[in-house]
């Protein structure tokens, strides 16, 4: 018997996945002096700040950002500089990028961005083309 189905053409995207839950314990006192957005959240009249008054911790919930590029910026904020990667691929240079530039963390991380940017040197185009590494470079040069 034949399906009254249409057929699926096999070159179709996959359907979208969850991304997966990351868990990160971080220093309330470090989140609020890097960030003044954490910084009126844990410390002043919002729920987040009460309930780290009367639990000693809260859970915030961070989404759409790439959590490999956020556990890295907790990393620098925190002062685990040992647990910050040397070198960065572009796309995860990107990455955090999109972080820095929704935080505003600039300065916390310029060292590392600065370290990163020369082992990139090489491989990256010293002029605009249409591919431009999959425009990574406006991220990029906006954030930085």
């Amino acid at each position: 018997m034949a399906s009254n189905e249409p057929p699926v053409p096999d070159d179709e995207p996959p359907a979208p996945f969850d991304q997966a839950l990351v868990q990160i314990r971080v220093s309330s006192r470090h989140l609020a002096l890097a960030s003044s957005h954490y910084s009126h959240m844990l410390e002043g009249k919002c729920n987040e700040a009460d309930t780290i008054r009367n639990n000693g911790a809260v859970e915030v919930k961070v989404e759409d950002v790439d959590a490999d590029a956020l556990v890295i910026l907790m990393y620098i904020i925190e002062g685990k500089t040992r647990d910050v990667p040397k070198e960065v691929t572009l796309e995860m240079l990107a990455k955090m990028a999109v972080i820095v530039f929704l935080y505003r963390r600039h300065g916390t991380v310029e060292v590392f961005t600065d370290m990163w940017i020369a082992h990139l040197r090489g491989g990256l185009p010293e002029a605009y083309g249409i591919k431009c590494y999959d425009m990574h470079f406006v991220g990029i040069s906006a954030a930085y």
